[in-house]
């Protein structure tokens, strides 16, 4: 999605749910008690829009980095940069939210935007030969666009117990969002333990449920 005015949502017992896919662990009262000043002056469905546009920062950042590592250093090393990037990313976007490039985030997530880049890089591999590049290209954006790279990586961490977070990756950067916009805002959030201690209730009453 790459407009804001076209996000919805639905609140439920076990949380919000947006129209993009995206569960949140918390309530409309929750935020709006939390982060009041925040709330006013984004609305919600504006903080549901950056939080699932900086979602998806490994895999557009991916997308990006890609083309231009074939194009400098091949397809091998193409490969394995792409998928350090997005190791890295998966790590950082949770905790660290930059205000400031939620919007160009959201531009280079945009399929045009990524289609137009892989068809010049795509069609250059084809006319000069570069068959190996052109396939590891080709590759990696279904991969990355189909999210098969995400399932990879939340299937591994899962297995090996990775994480040590007490919420979901959608639950933090919703927080990190809100940290980000606060210093924007000038609108500290003095309760942020309070709002992460609900989302884990809302959380575990969502697992009872099943």
């Amino acid at each position: 999605m790459t407009d804001s005015a076209k996000l919805t949502y639905v609140e439920m017992p076990e949380g919000i749910f947006t129209s993009d896919g995206i569960w949140y662990h918390t309530t409309v009262k929750d935020l709006v008690t939390f982060a009041p000043v925040i709330i006013e002056k984004m609305g919600l469905e504006s903080l549901f829009q950056k939080a699932g546009d900086w979602s998806r920062l490994p895999v557009t950042l991916t997308v990006w980095t890609l083309p231009c590592l074939l194009l400098v250093f091949g397809p091998l090393p193409a490969a394995i940069g792409s998928v350090l990037v997005y190791g890295v990313m998966s790590i950082l976007a949770p905790n660290v939210v930059l205000y400031s490039l939620i919007a160009p985030i959201r531009f280079m997530n945009h399929p045009i935007a990524q289609g137009l880049l892989f068809v010049m890089v795509l069609s250059f591999f084809a006319s000069s030969g570069q068959f190996s590049s052109l396939g590891i290209g080709l590759i990696g954006f279904v991969l990355l666009r189909w999210q098969v790279i995400t399932a990879i990586f939340d299937f591994v961490g899962k297995k090996m117990n990775l994480s040590s977070a007490k919420t979901p990756i959608h639950d933090r950067i919703l927080k990190s969002v809100l940290v980000s916009a606060s210093r924007k805002y000038g609108a500290p959030l003095t309760e942020l333990d309070r709002m992460e201690k609900r989302m884990i209730e809302i959380m575990t009453y969502h697992k009872q449920k099943k």
